[in-house]
């Protein structure tokens, strides 16, 4: 998983301490997760009650971890949510999707809250896997949001759900909040769920009073020639007839 490697990549700026992971599904990084001994305290953040069990079940005996079974999001309410079916439940998501290989068997209504409202304090590290609901769970953390070192959220270029943020809109977000994008991990997208396809992964976003001026421009100018080449490079050779990619290629 992408969110695993950029932990590693984030160990290297700040140690992280207090952990929250915002759609956690069946918590399937609690092992990576005990490789640190330097986190004190990890919560898992998950709304589908069968997926909860699971996680409930895994850390009963570990007093390092703590489980809230609902959704985060930009206010407190009921929300419509929809479950996608068996292996893809971790394609789940409080946006409705579009048209997909993935089935989705039914709308549930759950229970979403603020990240304020969990009452948690000292969190230095938010992990936000959240199928399209990114920012809306970041606004959830109001103030708070400036007392997080690392942001390690998931993004898509493609609108996979109605109304998804692209990765354009979730960069300009946390510039607006003071974080800077250091380095992101990319996997290129079949056409799920749009014809054209596109690519998703996650990225890791650091606050930028651990910068310097210096590292600042150079990540950004990182993260922009990353994005050129992964992002526009992809999207532009789509566009190309394939007879002149194999001219290309040949030369």
């Amino acid at each position: 998983m992408g969110n695993l490697n950029l932990i590693d990549k984030a160990e290297e700026f700040i140690k992280i301490r207090n952990l929250i992971h915002i759609g956690a599904h069946e918590g399937q990084e609690m092992y990576y997760y005990d490789q640190y001994n330097n986190f004190e305290k990890i919560y898992f953040v998950e709304p589908i009650k069968e997926c909860a069990d699971l996680i409930r079940d895994k850390i009963k005996l570990n007093s390092k971890y703590q489980l809230f079974n609902c959704a985060l999001g930009s206010e407190d309410k009921i929300e419509k949510f929809y479950v996608a079916d068996g292996y893809d439940s971790g394609s789940s998501s409080l946006l409705a999707p579009r048209e997909s290989d993935i089935t989705f068997t039914k709308i549930i209504d759950i229970e979403v809250k603020q990240f304020t409202s969990l009452g948690l304090e000292n969190i230095d590290t938010a992990v936000v896997d959240t199928q399209g609901y990114e920012i809306e769970v970041l606004k959830g953390f109001n103030e708070k949001i400036y007392d997080l070192n690392i942001a390690i959220v998931e993004f898509a270029n493609y609108e996979g759900y109605i109304n998804q943020p692209t990765y354009k809109k979730l960069n300009k977000f946390m510039k607006k909040k003071g974080f800077v994008p250091i380095d992101q991990v990319k996997r290129i997208n079949k056409p799920i769920p749009t014809k054209k396809g596109g690519s998703f992964g996650d990225v890791l976003f650091l606050n930028s009073k651990l910068l310097n001026k210096k590292n600042i421009y150079f990540y950004r100018l990182k993260n922009y020639i990353i994005n050129l080449i992964i992002f526009d490079l992809f999207v532009f050779t789509k566009k190309i007839p394939k007879r002149y990619i194999k001219t290309i290629l040949k030369k």
